[in-house]
């Protein structure tokens, strides 16, 4: 049996609704509420299955009440009650953010409850065989079987790079404005605020759908997002840096887990422009990582650890002037002239072609010694 609450200011428009939802043996009616301001109150203490919701309530938006109600009832299904505006219901027709019309149509009405009672009537799968993981670095994807590998798909592509504005701004409360300003172009009119509230419930649902739990990963409706870890690559990476400037025995271990998860340049699959920044500033932080870890590498005398270290670099970040360097001093140091020239012919021709200079001239003369 659904637990279902009916949400309207006004008393016919629940009646109607009531009376249509009576031939649906499967529902029972646990509350009718006409003052938007009483519903989060009332949701919290009957913690429905089901809410009809009227969009257009004196005294709140519609959206914005049912991210709040979502925030209350982890799984609730929310359905619009409405005679919005074209431009809204062409956004609201893709599943799972459902809606029907003022007055109640029969035939839409028993479409709407035939996708609700499939989706309650879906086995659920033991929480303990998925696995979220979330990969910003190279390729932004996110997985919800571990085993399988099947990526989510996001509803829109606003869903997709709201999630990742979201995680790149992970435990910290983002404004609206700035989600307006980055994401939906700066505009601010109230079809593109709706269209935001929209993108938010479709991600929340996305992430329900995947069977994500909500220990996770959660999105809070002031905006903020929070991941368990070792569930985002990017966070993961950001975590450990921001927690440890320096690198010794007893976190290198972990410095070359998170090494390992930096597998290209953050975000490089997707053109956001609000993610340029970022992308830089994460090869900085991973150059950074490197060099701390080829310092205590040089402490420990593991050199072949120095040297793959140093050409993972270089194959992500070419243009790394600190790895080239680097790498160049580590085969002076062995005095290998081989690899030393080998690698200084690279260096030697992406500094011609990009920066029209020369190597060091430090490198220029053990150069010209090595091919003596």
């Amino acid at each position: 049996m659904l637990k279902a609450i009916l949400v309207d200011d006004e008393l016919p428009a629940l009646e109607e609704l009531e009376y249509q939802l009576e031939k649906y043996k499967t529902v029972t009616i646990a509350a009718r509420i006409q003052d938007s301001r009483t519903v989060l109150e009332r949701v919290e203490e009957i913690r429905p299955d089901l809410i009809f919701l009227d969009i257009n309530m004196p005294g709140t938006n519609g959206l914005e009440l049912a991210l709040k109600i979502q925030d209350l009832c982890y799984g609730i299904i929310i359905v619009f009650v409405t005679a919005y505006s074209e431009y809204a219901l062409q956004a609201f027709q893709a599943y799972p953010l459902d809606y029907i019309l003022k007055p109640v149509d029969e035939k839409r009405l028993r479409k709407t409850m035939e996708q609700i009672l499939r989706q309650k009537e879906r086995p659920l799968v033991a929480e303990e065989a998925y696995h979220t993981v979330i990969r910003c670095f190279n390729h932004f994807e996110t997985f919800s079987d571990n085993t399988q590998k099947i990526p989510i798909k996001f509803s829109t592509r606003y869903a997709k790079e709201l999630f990742a504005y979201l995680i790149c701004h992970f435990e910290t409360d983002v404004t609206r404005n700035e989600l307006m300003h980055n994401i939906f172009d700066g505009k601010t009119d109230k079809k593109t605020i709706n269209l935001l509230h929209v993108t938010i419930y479709r991600l929340r649902r996305s992430i329900e759908e995947a069977q994500i739990s909500w220990d996770t990963i959660q999105i809070s409706g002031n905006y903020r997002l929070e991941a368990a870890d070792g569930v985002c690559d990017y966070i993961d990476f950001c975590k450990f840096i921001k927690r440890n400037p320096y690198i010794d025995a007893s976190n290198i271990q972990q410095a070359n887990a998170m090494a390992n998860l930096y597998s290209g340049a953050y975000l490089q699959s997707e053109d956001y422009i609000w993610a340029e920044e970022i992308r830089t500033e994460m090869e900085l932080k991973y150059e950074s990582l490197i060099l701390k870890m080829v310092e205590f590498y040089y402490g420990t005398g593991e050199f072949d650890l120095i040297e793959r270290l140093l050409i993972t670099l270089i194959h992500y970040n070419p243009l790394s002037e600190a790895g080239n360097r680097s790498l160049l001093e580590f085969y002076m140091r062995q005095e290998n002239r081989e690899k030393f020239e080998i690698q200084y012919r690279i260096y030697e021709k992406i500094l011609k072609s990009d920066l029209q200079i020369r190597p060091e001239r430090k490198f220029v003369i053990f150069h010209q010694i090595a091919t003596r």
